[in-house]
């Protein structure tokens, strides 16, 4: 039994199929033998798969659990198999696929890149299910993708691209965010999700997640790692944030997006209470302002999910601070005071005393974006601290009696749904509330108190006087700034301005930098007024009635020679330079990118070279320092005129000139930043471009190069015309893939309107003088390209008589072939075309071809050129047949099968006056008797007019020898009709033909060997036949008499002829009597119609 199980499991696939058998079946009963291996087990299941369609996905299953939870040393041996059903046509085939990709990379992440052009063709898939499965493997595989390439010391182009690729990926998934499927939006938001957790860093406080997920982060990304940098990864992070910020703002978010996004945010804030405060304040302003467009159910389910959020982020132990908002805004959400003193975190002090030093120390560590952000929040509680005491009873009083107004007739069933009463009206806190809902709807109108101081600190840390007036303030030892923070009114003095910050600003500077404003509390007096420092009665007075001495320069410093400044400025530079790191820590690197710009540019010399090797070595992240040095070197030559200083003015050229020079070796071929950074600059000088068509004309570089040349057309107008000149001197480049470019960029640009003016199809014409002369003198290997020229010119115009001219004189001195006159062919004269007609059709088909469609394309009823051709068709044909002793015959009947295709132009009309024509030739043409063949082929109704000729060709001594070779072309019922019409021709062909060798008499068809054979032995018949009578005749006239002996043969051979004669009569006239009598009478129609045609 044994045996037999194990001969059962061992049949062939196709033996399964037809038999039925279930590997489902075998597998469970353990019909498979303890020896098979588990590689035979899962060949046998992707065997079944391919062949079966019902079980395909059950069979797919089994193989994933054995070389994935069994064996994972079989996933590198079979992952191509599994792969292959990628193009499977069931959708839930697919998706096993990309769920399959998702198990074995967590297996083994090093599978991610062989499988990494798999999610990507995927990701584009036309069915949504698989397209939602790929977003979701996606999702699960980047942290751990990202976590093995920062893992990785040695940067192979494998894992470079790999990168690449997952960019590409995770920037299609973001894109996805404007699909019209909802589901497709919620997977791209949970994206979203994971991408601001991972490029973000974890604090202290951070939710852990569950068991066995791992909580990956920034801080598995080195600082000097060379593919992945962390500023990138974490400004990345911020702006995807706000992007989830944005789109629960919308009006037009559904409420599935809603609700998945208000769960993305919560699982944020709660895994980086970073971010808490921006979530918080995201729901109070969604509370405020729920979009229109839901429904009423629909706005109940939002708020009962962002109660639940809510609800979440209260029990967080981060949401102490912001306590007063979460519960404020439960609270209008229906939650009762139970709930929330049960879900209220209990922090202990020990816990809470650290957090102002891990603050502190992440201070320098905080974006831009970060800080715009907490300053809208500093905007909205100044705005709620201003509403807060107007909003009196008075004052409420009144918005009531006006808001009655506009009250509807009835309550709204939506107000009604979502109304939650007030628990304490009237109350501090419900007062405070209402407020800041104002405050925010107010702050996203652009109105307020806070949105328009926030907005004069904008204005003012962008005002370069300012920024003077900070870098003017040096302190001085005695002066203002060592005494006057410990006078009381000191910050009513002007220089307190630019001093120590004031106690308002501080207490906002706190909030933006991790501190939060609390609307229950009041201002704290000011320490300085609580205890107050007297100063002694001298001190001020000394102070005031001291006399400085003024300051000169000069007493204190020497004048340097020119090298040791130089030396002085370049070590100044370096060290500058050196600190990057430290400024980027402390947060000043724009001021230090523009006091570096700003030596470079003052000084000049070698302190250019050497900002221009410090960007190279890094130009990705020393971009912004790249674009301040290029906008102030071209400030500067702007403000310069041309005859103050003249290296200045250059030097912007220079720059951008050296710097294209740099970039040119230190980039990929590939890489668009050169693009970019041609878009940034302020101005394109004559060297940039020239640098952009450097690249054009790299092979390895011309796509970049054509790119960044196209976008350079559209979006510098200043120099468009430049930049278009270049792309058009280009598309006759010397090497072919540069003119295939830059011709595909001009036709792309020419359907533009308002460069297709400047786009000329075509700038040469045949008077063009250039032309003329170059075709007069042509250089010697040009003879091809100005063939070229000539036939595009002459294409569908005329030549001129210029330009035929100096053709004839060309090919007359210099070029013998004779191609070279067939661009100008309609511009000879009759004979000069008929002298060259034997070398014309001695040529390949194809150009043969072009001279009849260039000497009968006048002739084409649809034909575009007004022209009229010196040969006319019928001149043309005839003249074929006249040059049969120049040419080969060969070449002469595929010349005159290409005149008889164009049927059009070959009429009946036509080819009669050919055969006409043809006929009246003497000697008469070889071909003459084909020619009347092809016609009567063509046009059957010149059959009359043939049988005319050929009567009329009788006349012509046809029954001479050398015409019967022309007999002979005919076929074999045309033969028979001429018999009959001149029957003397049959017996001198009959004599002709015996006289041939066997070799000769093999060229003849056998049809007509048939009728001559036939014939002849026709006549030997009559004869045997009239042999006897001969003899039997004789006798009787020997009998008659002796006197007539010498008469009687004579006699007796004239009586044989005349009886042949009738016998010869009869036969004819029984033929003819076959006839109808109809088709006589049209045949004789028809000659009489030819002749008169003819005459």
């Amino acid at each position: 039994m044994a045996a037999e199980g194990r001969t059962r499991v061992r049949l062939s696939v196709a033996s399964q199929f037809f038999h039925n058998e279930d590997t489902d079946t075998l597998v469970a009963s353990g019909e498979y033998s303890a020896e098979d291996s588990t590689s035979e087990k899962v060949i046998d299941l992707l065997n079944q798969a391919q062949l079966e369609k019902e079980n395909k996905l059950n069979c797919l299953k089994q193989v994933q659990e054995f070389i994935v939870n069994k064996d994972p040393t079989l996933l590198d041996n079979f992952l191509d198999e599994i792969l292959v059903f990628q193009q499977d046509r069931s959708a839930d085939v697919r998706r096993f696929v990309v769920g399959f990709i998702e198990e074995a990379c967590k297996k083994d992440i090093e599978l991610l890149s062989k499988v990494q052009n798999t999610l990507a063709f995927m990701l584009n898939d036309d069915n949504v299910a698989v397209q939602k499965r790929v977003m979701l493997c996606v999702t699960q595989l980047y942290k751990f993708a990202l976590q093995y390439i920062c893992k990785q010391k040695a940067i192979s182009e494998e894992l470079e691209h790999l990168w690449e690729l997952l960019i590409q990926i995770k920037e299609q998934i973001i894109d996805m965010l404007e699909s019209d499927n909802d589901g497709i939006r919620t997977h791209a938001i949970k994206f979203m999700e994971m991408l601001v957790l991972v490029q973000s860093l974890k604090t202290q406080d951070s939710e852990s997640l569950k068991k066995g997920e791992a909580d990956i982060s920034l801080e598995i990304v080195p600082r000097n790692h060379p593919l992945v940098k962390m500023t990138e990864l974490r400004e990345e992070g911020g702006s995807t944030l706000e992007s989830l910020l944005t789109l629960i703002a919308s009006h037009t978010i559904s409420s599935v997006n809603l609700m998945a996004s208000l769960g993305s945010l919560s699982a944020i804030a709660r895994q980086r209470p970073a971010f808490m405060a921006i979530v918080v304040q995201a729901f109070e302003s969604l509370h405020a302002n729920l979009p229109t467009s839901l429904s009423k159910s629909q706005v109940s389910s939002v708020r009962k999910n962002l109660k639940l959020h809510l609800m979440s982020l209260l029990k967080h132990p981060s949401s102490i601070e912001f306590l007063p908002q979460i519960t404020t805004l439960l609270t209008d959400l229906g939650a009762s005071q139970a709930e929330l003193q049960r879900n209220i975190p209990k922090v202990s002090t020990e816990k809470r005393r650290p957090e102002p030093e891990a603050v502190t120390s992440k201070k320098p560590k905080l974006d831009p974006e970060e800080l715009e952000t907490m300053s809208t929040s500093d905007a909205v509680d100044m705005t709620a601290q201003d509403i807060i005491p107007k909003l009196n009873k008075d004052t409420v009083t009144d918005l009531v009696l006006v808001s009655m107004l506009a009250l509807p007739d009835s309550l709204p069933s939506h107000f009604h749904d979502t109304y939650t009463p007030i628990a304490a009206a009237g109350g501090q806190a419900q007062v405070v509330h209402l407020a800041r809902l104002l405050a925010t709807q107010m702050n996203a109108a652009r109105i307020g108190k806070g949105y328009e101081r926030m907005e004069a600190l904008r204005k003012a840390q962008n005002d370069p006087r300012m920024k003077e007036a900070e870098n003017m303030s040096i302190p001085v030892i005695g002066g203002a700034g060592s005494w006057g923070n410990n006078i009381p009114g000191i910050e009513e003095d002007p220089m307190f301005m630019y001093g120590a910050p004031k106690p308002e600003e501080d207490s906002a500077l706190k909030r933006m930098l991790g501190g939060h404003f609390d609307v229950n509390k009041e201002k704290r007096p000011l320490d300085i007024k609580k205890t107050p420092f007297v100063p002694k009665e001298p001190a001020v007075p000394q102070l005031r009635m001291r006399k400085i001495k003024p300051f000169k320069l000069s007493d204190v410093t020497r004048i340097l020679n020119p090298e040791e400044r130089q030396r002085m400025m370049t070590g100044a530079v370096n060290r500058i330079l050196a600190a990057e790191n430290s400024a980027v820590r402390s947060g000043v690197i724009q001021e230090r990118n523009n006091l570096i710009v700003g030596l470079v540019t003052q000084l000049g010399g070698e302190l250019r070279m050497i900002l221009q090797e410090f960007i190279q070595e890094d130009i990705r992240n020393r971009y912004d320092l790249l674009l301040s040095w290029l906008y102030q070197e071209y400030g500067a030559s702007e403000r310069t005129g041309m005859e103050d200083e003249p290296e200045l003015r250059q030097s912007y050229g220079d720059c951008l000139l050296n710097l294209m020079d740099g970039l040119y070796s230190k980039l990929d071929a590939k890489d668009k930043l050169f693009t970019r950074i041609l878009l940034d600059i302020p101005s394109l000088t004559d060297g940039a471009v020239m640098a952009v068509r450097m690249y054009c004309e790299d092979l390895e570089r011309l796509q970049v190069g054509f790119s960044t040349l196209r976008e350079l057309i559209l979006k510098r107008p200043a120099t468009q015309q430049q930049l278009l000149q270049t792309l058009l001197e280009l598309t006759t480049n010397e090497k072919e893939q540069v003119r295939v470019q830059a011709i595909h960029s001009a036709k792309k640009l020419h359907t533009r309107p308002e460069l297709a003016e400047s786009i000329e199809v075509r700038a040469i014409g045949m008077a063009s003088p250039e032309l003329l002369q170059l075709v007069e003198n042509c250089p010697t290997g040009a003879e091809t390209l100005i063939a070229r020229i000539l036939n595009i010119i002459t294409d569908k115009a005329v030549p001129t008589a210029e330009l035929v001219k100096r053709v004839k004189e060309l090919y007359h001195k210099r070029v013998s072939d004779v191609r070279f006159l067939i661009p100008v062919l309609t511009g000879l004269k009759k004979q000069e075309i008929i002298a060259v007609l034997p070398k014309l059709i001695k040529q390949s088909p194809s150009v043969v071809k072009e001279v009849f469609n260039r000497l009968l394309g006048c002739f084409h009823s649809d034909s575009k050129v007004s022209a009229t051709s010196p040969l006319s068709p019928s001149e043309l044909l005839v003249a074929l047949h006249q040059i049969e002793a120049k040419s080969d015959m060969k070449s002469v009947m595929k010349a005159s099968s290409l005149c008889f295709a164009e049927k059009t132009i070959y009429t009946q009309e036509v080819l009669a006056v050919v055969l006409h024509q043809l006929m009246e030739i003497n000697p008469l043409p070889t071909l003459f008797m084909r020619t009347v063949i092809q016609s009567l082929s063509i046009c059957p109704r010149l059959v009359g007019f043939v049988m005319n000729i050929l009567a009329k060709l009788i006349t012509k001594q046809m029954t001479k020898p050398q015409s019967f070779s022309v007999l002979l072309q005919l076929p074999s019922r045309q033969l028979e009709s001429v018999f009959e019409i001149c029957p003397e021709l049959k017996e001198n062909l009959v004599a002709h033909v015996q006289s041939f060798t066997p070799h000769q008499r093999a060229h003849i068809p056998r049809s007509l060997l048939q009728i001559l054979d036939k014939d002849g032995k026709k006549d030997e018949k009559k004869a045997k036949l009239d042999k006897p009578d001969k003899e039997q005749i004789d006798p009787e006239e020997e009998d008659d008499g002796s006197t007539k002996g010498d008469k009687s043969p004579k006699r007796t051979r004239s009586h044989t002829r005349e009886s042949l004669k009738d016998k010869r009569k009869s036969r004819r006239s029984r033929s003819r009597s076959r006839s109808p009598r109809k088709k006589r009478e049209k045949s004789a129609g028809e000659e009489s119609a030819s002749e008169g045609e003819i005459n």
